[in-house]
């Protein structure tokens, strides 16, 4: 569903994050149903995912929307790796590649030289610190993935 037409309609940012949610929550009910054993085993897992996967990325992404434009709110958004990256090498302080380190400091200049900082951010500050929201959002999906795999049973496929 494309959100931007719809908040451009008048539709608040919020009320879209909605639609979509109630649309995947039908979509994965089967699924829901049939893997119903590991809401009792895991319920803060699956809670974390729906708060940061589900809600908290597309909340702060189409708030962002409706005060920057497309292109920069997913370049900002799409620094989650590159924060993934920070949280493995600074929080759980396990050592990361060169490559990935590099390919950080590029992610991270490319998307400095397509917001163009040194115009002194010419787009909404605030839209900008809720498409890193959505960024922070994708993290911690992210890292609750990670956690995740422990599981014997996880939905891992459809039939």
């Amino acid at each position: 569903m494309a959100a931007k037409p719809l908040i451009e309609a008048g539709l608040d940012p919020l009320h879209v994050v909605w639609l979509r949610v109630a649309g995947a929550a039908l979509v994965m009910l089967p699924l829901a149903v049939r893997h119903r054993g590991l809401l009792r085993r895991r319920p803060g897992l699956l809670a974390g995912f729906g708060l940061f996967a589900v809600a908290g990325v597309q909340a702060c992404y189409f708030a962002a929307l409706s005060r920057i434009p497309v292109g920069v709110a997913l370049l900002v958004e799409y620094l989650a790796p590159a924060l993934v990256l920070g949280w493995v090498r600074f929080v759980q302080k396990r050592p990361v590649t060169r490559a990935a380190a590099v390919g950080v400091v590029l992610a991270v200049g490319g998307l400095a030289c397509v917001v163009e900082v040194w115009a002194g951010l010419g787009f909404d500050a605030l839209g900008l610190l809720l498409a890193l929201g959505a960024a922070c959002c994708q993290v911690g999906y992210f890292v609750l993935s990670d956690q995740g795999g422990d599981d014997d049973e996880a939905p891992t496929r459809w039939a």
